[in-house]
């Protein structure tokens, strides 16, 4: 049973249709998400693929839920394109258009109502924190590091510092899971900071490239060190496939092969973004164990890597899914459309066009081949006609995107005319809107579901560890910057 009173508030961003997030609000929440989830409608969506021959067809003429965005599109389609391109863009800015269908206002007003709030709280939330721009910094600080991961490390390592420094178990070493170059790792090891760090990543090479850049930044030789780099802090690697019993057993080794003062060998696991089944499996230690993980701050990725039975893992989701819902409810095409999101097309709403227009031509074009390789017969699978990923260059027209793909493919297909006659082109012009306005739909359900898939992990980690820790859920990346996934779970056990 859940130990959470039901007049205290949750500390979780939630949506002001259920605000304040009283235990009541949260699990109305709770239920209103696993109802929309559960609507054929949504199931739909999520079983469906742009390359489907649906698309292509002149008149649209199937039953599906859905089937009314598509008569729409079929009757706007000669508006114009400025007319299509606006439609497009006000799907993904979530805006309610009176011109669009009843049941697609429908669709996104439940949306924009079910979706958490993702604005990250303001920078200077905590002023006498510690902080750190690792823009200003030179070489080994933030190498390999492109803008988007240098403001990841800069706000989750305040974070860190921040619930290690509010924390009343005095932690100072902290467990880098799923650590890859080290960049997080580097970052919490020196000042502003100067924890004591293990990194701990599972693919030898990683560990190997963060060591490389861990040396030159202990090299006294070094031409871009910055004096005092490594001052009060350490940081050592360890290879090691990581599941529950194996992390557990790496903190209990890091703390009985080194002496510590005050935390008793306690260590904070952190992980930025790390893959697949490493987010379960770092709950599962933490609240399985509790004498040597104190902490943890988690920005949880990678939801389609990630195992469908491992949802739901709280029994207030299970109790709700146990009434009337499918099991598994979450399936592997929920959990691959978890991962998308618009924020970083859409944060400039006048721009979207600036970033969305390759990605949307990308997506019609391989739909447009998906329906040639049909008609020369080419087995309609995903491994045969899978492409991977092709150059920019690929998608400057059809013809040249086409060449790149029959080749890649080993497809030896027949010639194509530079140019499309005016019927084709009116033809994929309606092909083309379909396909974007059914895609950007899709995409914005992807918030929904990743709401449904933390607020369950928020949950079981309240159950499991009671009153004894404090649980929160903050979103602490700016989504404008590309980082989609910007929820952290942040968890610290009160000292008993």
């Amino acid at each position: 049973m859940m130990t959470i009173s039901s007049t205290d508030n949750l500390a979780l961003p939630i949506p002001s249709a259920f605000d304040p997030p009283s235990l009541s609000n949260t699990l109305a929440y709770l239920e209103e998400l696993v109802s929309f989830a559960a609507t054929p409608l949504v199931r739909d969506l999520c079983d469906t693929h742009t390359n489907d021959p649906r698309f292509m067809n002149d008149l649209w003429a199937g039953s599906e839920p859905w089937s009314e965005w598509m008569l729409w599109a079929e009757q706007n389609a000669s508006k114009g394109q400025e007319w299509r391109d606006e439609a497009v863009r006000c799907l993904a800015c979530g805006i309610e258009r009176d011109d669009s269908p009843p049941s697609l206002r429908s669709y996104m007003s439940t949306l924009n109502r079910l979706s958490m709030p993702r604005k990250p709280l303001p920078h200077s939330a905590a002023p006498s924190a510690k902080r750190i721009d690792l823009s200003s910094k030179r070489g080994v600080h933030n190498a390999g590091m492109k803008p988007k991961k240098t403001h990841e490390v800069e706000r989750l390592s305040e974070l860190i510092a921040e619930t290690l420094n509010a924390s009343e178990r005095c932690c100072r070493h902290v467990v880098d899971v799923g650590a890859g170059q080290g960049y997080l790792s580097r970052t919490l090891a020196r000042p502003p900071f100067n924890l004591h760090v293990l990194a701990v990543d599972s693919v030898a090479h990683n560990i190997a490239g963060s060591e490389k850049h861990y040396a030159r930044l202990l090299s006294p030789s070094a031409s871009d060190v910055v004096e005092g780099a490594v001052e009060g802090g350490s940081l050592r690697h360890a290879t090691a496939w990581i599941e529950c019993e194996a992390l557990r057993k790496v903190v209990d080794d890091w703390a009985e092969t080194e002496e510590r003062e005050g935390d008793g060998g306690e260590a904070c696991l952190v992980g930025l973004h790390p893959c697949g089944d490493l987010s379960f499996e770092m709950m599962f230690a933490l609240v399985e164990r509790e004498s040597r993980i104190g902490s943890m701050v988690l920005v949880p990725c990678c939801y389609n890597l990630s195992s469908p039975s491992n949802f739901p893992l709280s029994t207030p989701t299970a109790s709700v899914l146990l009434s009337s819902y499918p099991s598994p409810f979450l399936n592997r095409p929920h959990l691959m459309l978890a991962t998308h999101s618009l924020a970083h097309w859409n944060y400039i709403p006048s721009a979207y066009w600036t970033h969305a227009a390759l990605p949307m031509k990308k997506l019609s074009y391989r739909a447009y081949l998906a329906e040639e390789l049909r008609h020369l017969n080419r087995p309609d699978h995903f491994s045969e006609n899978r492409l991977g990923r092709l150059p920019n260059y690929a998608y400057a027209s059809w013809a040249t995107y086409r060449a790149e793909a029959m080749k890649r493919l080993g497809v030896d297909a027949p010639p194509q005319a530079e140019e499309w006659t005016a019927e084709e082109r009116q033809r994929l012009e309606l092909v083309d809107f379909r396909i974007k306005i059914f895609w950007t739909a899709r995409a914005k359900l992807g918030e929904v579901l990743e709401s449904l898939i933390l607020l369950d992990r928020f949950l079981y980690l309240r159950e499991k560890l009671g009153d004894g820790a404090d649980v929160r859920l903050t979103n602490v990346f700016d989504q404008s910057t590309g980082s989609s996934r910007n929820v952290a779970i942040v968890v610290d056990r009160k000292k008993q």
